[in-house]
């Protein structure tokens, strides 16, 4: 599962920068993001919006100024930025995406987010290319093809146009946990943020990821507010499917572990005798926490190795799971 998965990808390093937010044990996820990050051929920051205490793969990261950084080699580190209040980190996206193009990477030319639960498995020149066709996005599981006739559509416009903007009629629903952009189409990020910020106006708790209320304006509040400035920044957008995040029936441009507990938090054999094994985002997982940055032992990764091979095994003879 370990050798030359990154055999022949061409080094890229350009002006381009990577971003995510994290706490608590999604260190583990952050860690094997950036291993894919550089192993897809990715060379430059990859900018860490982080609470609570350093990992400890993390503990040689230093620095006096706003962040701290980890050198992974000489063309690829990971900074820290201590985030502040309470908001859900989820809702805090668009805000550190704008401070990392504007504050902290002011000559950075183009930005990615990708959430920490994110493998990247495609070529880093792929990603590149993407953003030079609009704003880089992928549909969502649920509802990839909502049509602008949707309910739901016809509300976020209602309450876009309360807010100013004039918007378009785009189609899809888009997932917030991949994002990619140009710095002169930046203003996305912007009515994102202003979108985010207009939560509270309409009940929406920004301390919570999801609400109670699945007809509330903002059930999925950050991704909502994603989509809804879709439809009022007026930007050209460049989207893929969503088997483009290896959601069934597949396609080698992100692994996003949406489905079932994190890959770090996982009982991977219960699930299996469940009928539900591994599937594809979660083997990537794996595959993506051996190097350069290690977030376990060698012994504790052998071992979890085997929990999943055997839960495949298991998986053979019984699963329910379409992602198998």
């Amino acid at each position: 599962m370990t050798g030359g998965l990154n055999e022949g990808v061409p080094e890229l390093t350009s002006g381009s920068v990577v971003c995510t937010v994290a706490e608590g044990t999604y260190h583990f996820g952050v860690a094997a993001l950036c291993n894919s990050l550089h192993r897809q051929g990715f060379r430059g920051q990859v900018w860490v919006g982080w609470r609570g205490p350093l990992p400890e793969w993390a503990t040689a990261a230093d620095g006096a100024g706003p962040w701290k950084e980890l050198v992974v080699d000489d063309e690829f580190s990971v900074r820290f930025v201590a985030m502040d209040g309470s908001r859900h980190l989820a809702n805090c996206k668009p805000a550190f995406f704008r401070r990392v193009l504007d504050e902290l990477a002011p000559e950075a030319t183009a930005l990615f987010y990708f959430d920490s639960d994110v493998v990247v498995r495609g070529r880093w020149e792929f990603f590149e290319e993407w953003i030079t066709h609009g704003i880089a996005l992928l549909q969502d599981v649920w509802d990839p093809a909502m049509l602008p006739s949707h309910i739901f559509k016809k509300r976020w416009k209602a309450h876009a146009t309360r807010l100013g903007y004039q918007c378009r009629d785009v189609a899809g629903y888009y997932n917030s946990g991949f994002v990619g952009l140009r710095r002169e189409d930046a203003r996305f990020v912007e009515v994102w943020e202003d979108i985010v910020a207009s939560i509270p106006s309409v009940g929406g708790d920004l301390h919570a990821i999801k609400l109670a209320d699945p007809n509330h304006l903002f059930y999925k509040m950050d991704q909502d507010a994603l989509n809804v400035a879709v439809l009022a920044a007026n930007i050209e957008i460049a989207t893929g499917s969503r088997e483009m995040m290896e959601i069934f029936p597949w396609s080698a441009v992100i692994a996003h572990a949406i489905d079932f507990k994190k890959p770090w938090k996982r009982n991977y054999l219960l699930d299996a005798a469940q009928g539900f094994p591994p599937g594809r985002p979660h083997l990537a997982y794996w595959q993506n926490v051996d190097g350069p940055i290690r977030a376990y032992s060698r012994g504790k990764l052998a071992m979890k190795r085997v929990e999943v091979g055997m839960a495949r095994v298991i998986g053979r003879a019984h699963h329910r799971s379409l992602y198998y």
